[in-house]
């Protein structure tokens, strides 16, 4: 048998985005002795990697086998009986939950202002993959309200579909998992050689209505500043020249002595202006 050594991810264990960072050094020290009770395979964690962007961790691990799959296969449900044992595995608001997901393509951790999203846009390298192929796919990660259909694009740019889930946890751990797949452009999975395979990089996609109006303002100041500025002038205008205007005529007239309220005061302003 030989040495291998792949990845998977765990969902929940951290808050999206926020990521619980003071808790982080315990859920991962936790988070690696449960997992190293398991040996199947001659299986051995070699990291644990936080993505708290996504609330996830990727764990590196090796393991020997004869037969890759067959090895993967048997880890994952293993892992998984492990950590069902134990009501789940430990997350960062303290109940035992979250699920193992080996990861299929090639894992990214990056820190760009990319934050999760419901919807994942699927790039294809290579030829478009079908629609039936790509629910097939992605399925499994939790339940999709739409699959559309690659769009025509300019010369040179790589076409692309967008698979919306229902929930955003689903969303993310497809993107963690899939990415950088090489697949079938079929739906029966056939592949005809290794040149007609394509390459699958994933990412989100911001919904189209979400902070539309604050991204652009932020993208803006040149446009924004100025322009709170001569809104604010206006506001101050419309409601402080009036008072000025009375307050002015009011001296003039001398509407403003002992014994008249400033009800009266009004009237009369509005009779001398009529």
């Amino acid at each position: 048998m030989q040495s291998y050594s792949s990845y998977c991810n765990i969902s929940t264990t951290f808050g999206l985005r926020d990521g619980s960072i003071f808790r982080e050094e315990y859920l991962l020290d936790a988070l690696r002795a449960r997992l190293d009770s398991v040996n199947t395979n001659n299986f051995q964690v070699l990291s644990v990697e936080p993505y708290q962007k996504d609330g996830g961790v990727f764990v590196r691990f090796s393991y020997s086998a004869s037969d890759q799959d067959t090895a993967l296969s048997s880890i994952e449900s293993d892992l998984t009986e492990e950590a069902n044992k134990h009501g789940g595995l430990p997350s960062w608001f303290g109940l035992e939950r979250g699920n193992i997901w080996l990861v299929k393509g090639i894992p990214w951790l990056e820190d760009m202002n990319r934050y999760a999203s419901p919807i994942v846009k699927v790039i294809f390298e290579g030829p478009d993959v079908q629609e039936q192929a790509l629910y097939k796919l992605f399925r499994p990660y939790g339940r999709i309200r739409d699959v559309t259909p690659p769009s025509p694009v300019t010369g040179g740019t790589l076409r692309s579909s967008q698979i919306v889930f229902h929930r955003l946890h689903s969303a993310t751990v497809a993107r963690n998992v899939l990415h950088g797949l090489k697949v079938s452009p079929s739906f029966e999975g056939v592949y005809v050689d290794n040149v007609n395979k394509t390459r699958l990089r994933t990412a989100y996609q911001r919904p189209v209505q979400a902070h539309a109006i604050r991204d652009w303002m932020s993208s803006h100041p040149k446009i924004l500043l100025p322009l709170l500025a001569f809104l604010l002038g206006a506001l101050t205008y419309t409601i402080f020249d009036p008072i000025r205007s009375f307050m002015v005529q009011g001296k003039m007239m001398d509407w403003f002595y002992e014994g008249i309220p400033l009800s009266s005061c009004f009237v009369l302003s509005t009779l001398t202006s009529a």
